[in-house]
């Protein structure tokens, strides 16, 4: 498990790195274009390979203690959730390391049908205004959620996206956790 974990780690930092590394387009005479604050290539190629490297979590990974079962949730979640956490978020669940992984299952009640899953990977150098957080929504097949324009749902997901460029969604909602954490998991 601690070897499949490492993986998972170089495997996001690597993907990570191409991230940071890509050339700015000004260095190279053309003129730049709008970046789209979420949802990008970059974004979705990361998101994928989270994905890839969580498979099986319900069955290996651990539900957040003092959480498990099913917790009332709210929107845009759903009215019910369940936790997961991989090695490294167990391992100092107030910090969460870098490269802790949550995963949250929505549901709109408890008959088992499940809706979105969304994961919070914490990758070192990401964003550490957001405190290194990359956000992602799926489908239960594993699929990249969307938003009403067809953005994919990964990313910074709305970060600067709101009225007057405040950040929404996402971002938005979790800053206002009271840990300064952007998690609402953890907080008392």
């Amino acid at each position: 498990m601690v070897r499949k974990s490492l993986f998972i780690l170089i495997l996001l930092l690597s993907v990570a790195g191409i991230y940071f590394c890509d050339s700015n387009p000004m260095d190279s005479g053309e003129e730049e274009e709008e970046v789209m604050p979420f949802g990008n290539e970059t974004d979705v190629q990361i998101a994928k390979a989270i994905w890839a490297s969580v498979e099986g979590y319900e069955s290996g990974w651990a539900q957040y203690p003092g959480k498990e079962g099913w917790q009332p949730g709210n929107s845009p979640h759903g009215a019910w959730l369940k936790y997961y956490v991989n090695e490294t978020a167990i391992s100092d669940l107030q910090n969460f390391p870098h490269g802790s992984v949550i995963i949250k299952e929505n549901y709109a009640d408890t008959t088992g049908s499940m809706g979105p899953i969304t994961i919070m990977a914490r990758i070192e150098g990401y964003d550490s205004e957001i405190y290194d957080w990359f956000w992602a929504k799926y489908l239960p097949d594993g699929r990249l959620d969307t938003n009403e324009d067809g953005v994919k749902l990964a990313g910074q997901v709305a970060k600067g996206a709101g009225e007057n460029g405040e950040d929404a969604a996402c971002i938005g909602c979790h800053a206002t956790a009271s840990g300064g954490d952007y998690l609402f998991v953890n907080d008392q």
